[in-house]
């Protein structure tokens, strides 16, 4: 967010389906979700899919556990 670095992804591209799938998505413990992150994250996630050609992303596994974007 910003210049700050709030968390990391372990990404995977399955290109049979064009889907790229996040086996980890992990928010650093000082940061607090909200709307507004939440809404920042959907987009780079979407983002970074389209630019590797996924037409579908999905999460595996979030640190806090059970974060939805």
């Amino acid at each position: 967010m910003g210049d700050r670095l709030i968390g990391r992804i372990d990404p995977r591209m399955d290109r049979e389906q064009d889907r790229l799938v996040i086996c980890l998505l992990q928010l650093e413990p000082w940061v607090k979700l909200n709307p507004r992150l939440l809404r920042a994250l959907r987009r780079e996630v979407e983002s970074f899919a389209s630019r590797h050609g996924a037409e579908e992303v999905e999460v595996i596994h979030t640190e806090p556990k059970g974060l939805k974007l």
